[in-house]
């Protein structure tokens, strides 16, 4: 399980990240094993996560940095999820967007809580979860200082970048 930040890093160990964080500069770390994140953000709790809150403000759909219309996944004036309108949007390159999933999902919450004690540093993740080729955005860096973890590029044998 991803407990701790150098079990996140690995095998980049976490002073050569923090070298490279400081000195804001790029590091892509190849994922050696495509399933090392499942016990961290598992498909039961995207569904479980989605079932609560597809309709939150903390949750959007986008594609290429554009907002999807709620009215497109929505009924009942937005008040709903339709599920089908929801499903069909999905291989249409658009991602779901969940801000501060650390709320929501306890053991990303610990990652957190240990990556703030290592880094001195507060720490949130948010979750892009894509399900065909694009995406949510283009490849960006956070001027807050913040380092956005892809939770979902992490399972399928993504990389952490920033």
């Amino acid at each position: 399980m991803l407990a701790t930040l150098a079990d996140l890093l690995a095998p980049v160990s976490t002073s050569e990240f923090l070298e490279v964080f400081r000195a804001k500069k790029r590091l892509h770390i190849a994922a050696s094993d495509a399933t090392r994140a499942e016990t961290l953000f598992s498909w039961r709790e995207i569904d479980t996560l989605l079932t609560e809150h597809a309709l939150d403000e903390d949750v959007r759909i986008l594609r290429d940095g554009v907002r999807i219309p709620r009215q497109l996944y929505t009924s009942g004036e937005g008040k709903q999820l339709n599920v089908r309108a929801f499903h069909d949007l999905l291989p249409q390159g658009v991602s779901i967007v969940v801000d501060s999933v650390d709320r929501w999902i306890p053991q990303i919450c610990q990652l957190c809580a240990a990556i703030e004690r290592e880094m001195g540093i507060y720490t949130e993740v948010n979750a892009y979860l894509s399900f065909s080729k694009g995406g949510a955005f283009k490849p960006h860096f956070d001027r807050a200082g913040s380092w956005n973890q892809a939770m979902a590029d992490l399972e399928h044998g993504g990389s952490v970048s920033r």
